[in-house]
């Protein structure tokens, strides 16, 4: 993977990760079966959103370096209505603004029914973040690219490290958490498996494979592909584990966690390769 490529690794890392959290975390703390369990979750809804807050910063920060020249950055918001670029960055700043003000909500202890409703803002503006992040791939430059398949994978991620994150964080924060998110983050790991073995592109089971013949495809990368698919299949097993045996849970729940990240490393590194070996 070449170097520049690492800040939108990370970029799209944290990113997805903030917004998963946002729907893994924030909707089961603020749904009206957990109201009668308001004081007791008032620290883990404080965390959420300060954590949510975090991820989206350290986006927001690593998206400078590929912004190019820091000066320019504020440039990036000038073309909303024609550049997708411009709305990745002010969907960035709406989810910032609303993770903030839902901590700051969670800090004054304010009124329990504006709370939940900034707690709606934030997981819809770490949706809309989510969208144009993936519309900004989705060029005509790139058919690989310009497909469904591209905001599916951006969903999928952000779903899968959210619902995991959420659930090795709230297994141990209250008991209501501890066996049905994990159970939860379990279908959504074998959802997005099998949306990664039909659907990616090039080595997707339903996948475009044509390739442009004035390239040679980088021989690697259907070895790194198998490796992703090795990885993703063994975080699987081993948060099938924590599920199981409950005396094993936070080391399986961590290492499945670290796998995961291995897998969603890969498949970057597969995405980028693309337009470099169509």
């Amino acid at each position: 993977m070449i170097s520049r490529e690492w800040p939108l690794v990370l970029f799209t890392l944290l990113g997805q990760s903030a917004a998963g959290l946002a729907f893994f975390y924030l909707l089961p703390l603020y749904s009206p079966a957990a109201r009668a369990a308001l004081p007791q979750l008032r620290a883990l809804r404080l965390g959420a959103a300060l954590g949510i807050l975090l991820l989206a910063a350290a986006a927001a920060v690593v998206s400078l370096g590929h912004l190019g020249r820091m000066p320019r950055a504020p440039r990036s918001l000038a073309n909303l209505g024609t550049s997708w670029l411009s709305r990745e960055i002010a969907a960035l700043v709406l989810f910032l603004i609303a993770a903030a003000a839902l901590a700051f909500g969670e800090l004054r202890d304010v009124e329990a029914s504006i709370r939940a409703a900034l707690a709606g803002l934030t997981t819809t503006a770490g949706g809309i973040f989510v969208y144009t992040m993936a519309r900004l791939y989705m060029l005509k430059t790139v058919p690989e690219w310009n497909t469904a398949a591209t905001p599916a994978a951006f969903f999928s991620s952000a779903a899968v490290l959210g619902a995991v994150l959420a659930s090795v964080v709230l297994r141990t924060g209250h008991p209501r958490f501890r066996t049905q998110l994990p159970v939860v983050a379990l279908t959504v790991m074998g959802l997005v498996y099998l949306e990664m073995f039909l659907f990616t592109p090039r080595f997707g089971l339903l996948a475009r494979k044509e390739a442009s013949p004035a390239f040679k495809p980088d021989p690697r990368l259907p070895s790194i592909f198998a490796v992703r698919m090795l990885l993703f299949a063994l975080a699987i097993l081993v948060w099938g584990i924590s599920i199981l045996k409950p005396e094993a849970a936070g080391p399986a729940a961590w290492a499945a966690l670290a796998l995961l990240l291995g897998s969603e490393i890969l498949g970057r590194r597969l995405f980028y390769s693309i337009p470099r070996n169509l």
